[in-house]
C-alpha cells in the first residue's frame, strides 16, 4: 500500500525511514524521488506479504486494507 506524505517525516522526526516488523505490517519504508527544489514529498509503503496475513487479506476492500494498515502503523509508532 503506498500513501503520500504532506512531509518527508524522517527529516523532522526520530522515527526510521524503515520499520520491520512480526505483525502484519512486514515492512514500512520512507521513499521519496530528489527533486532540485525537493518539492517531493515522498511516499510510506507499507508492505504487508506474510504469507497467512495476505491470504486472509485478499477479500478485503482496498479502502478497508489501507485503514487497517494504517490504524496498526499508528499503534505500532504509539507504543514506541
Amino acid at each position: 500500500m503506498f500513501y503520500l506524505l504532506k512531509e518527508r517525516y524522517w527529516e523532522t522526526t526520530k522515527i526510521p525511514q524503515i520499520i520491520v516488523t512480526d505483525i502484519i505490517l512486514q515492512g514500512v519504508y520512507g521513499l521519496a524521488v530528489e527533486a532540485k527544489d525537493n518539492a517531493n514529498p515522498g511516499v510510506i509503503l507499507i508492505s504487508y506479504t506474510w504469507e497467512d496475513d495476505a491470504t486472509k487479506l485478499v477479500a478485503d476492500e482496498d479502502a478497508k486494507l489501507a485503514s487497517l494498515c494504517l490504524t496498526r502503523l499508528d499503534s505500532l509508532l504509539g507504543r514506541t
